[in-house]
């Protein structure tokens, strides 16, 4: 926690500290930022969608 709170200025999620869990940071030093990019703000009714009988988890 301490060394990416110093190096990246980040608080890691207290939360979750299970060591089995996958945690990563990505950098990209080429990293391509869309300054003319336009936010999305349509809003789509929604429809009557069949649900299923049972849950069930996909991986």
């Amino acid at each position: 926690e301490k060394y990416y709170a110093e190096t990246y200025g980040i608080v890691l999620d207290t939360a979750c500290k299970d060591v089995n869990r996958l945690r990563f940071i990505s950098y990209d030093p080429d990293i391509f930022h869309n300054t003319k990019s336009k936010t999305w703000n349509k809003i789509f009714k929604e429809e009557n969608v069949k649900k299923h009988d049972k849950d069930f988890l996909c991986h």
